[in-house]
Order: C-alpha cells, then sequence, then structure tokens
C-alpha cells in the first residue's frame, strides 16, 4: 500500500521545509550583497549556535520531560559574560557606584557567611 497525504494537501507539505531553508537562503545572501559577508556568516554563526541549544532543549524539555533552569541560566550568564569582557568599562559609572558596589558586596558576604553559620547550627541541633 502506497503511503498517501491527506486530502487536500496535494504535495504541498512536502515542499514546506525546503521552501523555508530557499527563503532563508536567498535572504541571507541578499544581507551578503547588500551589507557585507561578514555579517552574513555572524548571522549564519547566531542560527546554528540557537538551533543546538534548541535541539537541546528539546531533549531535555520534551523526551526526558525535565525542567532544568540551570541550562538557560549558564547560556544567559555566558551571554553576559561575553558582554562584560568584549566592551570597555565605563569610568563614570564605577566613579558614581563604586564606593556603594564594595559596600553591597561587603553586606552580601555577611549575609552569606550568617546563613552558613545558621545552617551548621541547625544541622548539628536537628540531626
Amino acid at each position: 500500500m502506497k503511503n498517501r497525504l491527506p486530502p487536500g494537501v496535494a504535495g504541498a507539505g512536502r515542499l514546506r521545509g525546503p521552501a523555508c531553508f530557499a527563503v532563508m537562503a536567498l535572504l541571507l545572501a541578499a544581507v551578503g550583497v547588500f551589507q557585507s559577508w561578514s555579517l552574513a556568516l555572524s548571522i549564519v554563526n547566531l542560527c546554528l549556535i540557537s538551533a543546538v541549544m534548541a535541539l537541546g532543549l528539546n531533549m531535555q524539555w520534551g523526551y526526558a520531560g525535565l525542567f532544568n533552569a540551570g541550562i538557560m541560566a549558564s547560556a544567559a550568564l555566558g551571554g553576559a559574560t561575553a558582554v562584560l569582557v568584549s566592551v570597555p568599562p565605563v569610568r563614570e559609572a564605577w566613579a558614581v557606584g563604586g564606593a556603594g558596589l564594595a559596600l553591597a558586596a561587603g553586606v552580601l558576604c555577611l549575609a552569606g557567611g550568617a546563613v552558613l553559620a545558621l545552617r551548621r547550627r541547625l544541622r548539628a541541633g536537628g540531626t
């Protein structure tokens, strides 16, 4: 028995994927011709990175059914790190918030130490 398409499709469903790829290739070629080829290759690079991330996320959420925010948090931290490393620091921002940032870091360290001390005390007395 032959594989038959549903009524009303008439073979158009088979060509949708290749047609979308052809349109994307034409758009990227237009970007390369009218703007620059390095920009077109940068767009292709970002598309490939996004495709690999989407496949990984689909495997974890789709097949395993697990929600893991750590994967996207790691991707977000990687993106933020790339931005922070590639941009020179703004001296005016450090001048305005420098002392406040140092104070905030000190308060954060004190709060973390207090939480750890409480946790050790509760663990030792509770079990």
